[in-house]
């Protein structure tokens, strides 16, 4: 399968400091793969430069052979990148449905729309709820659809951050640490979602300290240490890497 996502030796300081520095590494279409490393890798700021929200230095981020580091954020997320955060970003006060609804890329609605097209307006919201629908189904938790989403646990919050990712239509997710603080039973239940988003055809990169989540379902993994990528490969090769032993547990 060929490279979806293609990053080339992308740079960031900040205040001197090498967050991010020379980092490469290809993301397979229709496939799961993690960036992972310890603390202070630059892992999250790799998301956040794919993703526009700084600034690249220097370095190449290219999405399906176009170019990103010259867009906005709000662009990125029109090309089909979409991403969770470590805090999650979901919007307590509306309920589930409709925090996948607005989650959703396609034509905004302005006032002459409603004024002078009532009935494509209408058709719009249908669509977008019935993909909202679908999308909570996908994720288990389409008898929350009516629940405010600032009431639902912590794994159904993460499991809803998740489907506002995918209530986008994105072709490509970013899940920063997805399973962290989450119960067994959430655990899998995300495992089982993301392994099944590969198989519609979608692709992810995932930043997560847990292991054996790591090793279990992705296909590829990308090692980060002081922004540099120090190994890749499918999880075994990486797992008796000795730069990544190194890197986690010191020489």
């Amino acid at each position: 399968m060929s490279a979806l996502l293609d990053v080339r030796g992308l740079h960031k300081g900040f205040g001197g400091v090498k967050a991010v520095a020379g980092c490469s590494f290809c993301v397979r279409e229709r496939s799961i793969t993690a960036l992972i490393g310890p603390n202070g890798a630059g892992k999250t700021t790799v998301f956040n430069l794919i993703t526009g929200l700084i600034p690249v230095e220097r370095g190449e981020i290219a999405f399906g052979g176009q170019q990103l580091h010259a867009l906005r954020s709000h662009e990125i997320f029109d090309l089909g990148i979409a991403r969770t955060f470590q805090m999650l970003r979901i919007f307590p006060k509306l309920t589930a449905l409709e925090n996948l609804m607005i989650a959703q890329r396609g034509r905004a609605e302005g006032i002459f729309d409603a004024l002078l097209r009532p009935s494509l307006v209408r058709e719009e919201e249908r669509a977008r709820r019935e993909r909202a629908h679908e999308c909570l189904r996908m994720v288990g938790l389409e008898e929350k659809a009516h629940a405010k989403a600032g009431g639902l646990s912590y794994g159904q919050q993460k499991l809803l951050d998740i489907a506002r990712c995918v209530a986008s239509g994105a072709r490509l997710i970013l899940l920063d640490e997805p399973v962290a603080g989450v119960n067994p039973t959430v655990r899998e239940r995300i495992k089982a979602l993301l392994r099944s988003l590969r198989e519609r055809g979608t692709t992810i990169l995932v930043i997560e300290h847990d292991m054996g989540f790591v090793m279990d379902l992705c296909d590829e993994i990308v090692v980060l240490d002081h922004g540099e990528e120090i190994a890749s490969g499918p999880p075994e090769r990486v797992r008796n890497d000795r730069r990544v032993i190194a890197a986690y547990l010191g020489e």
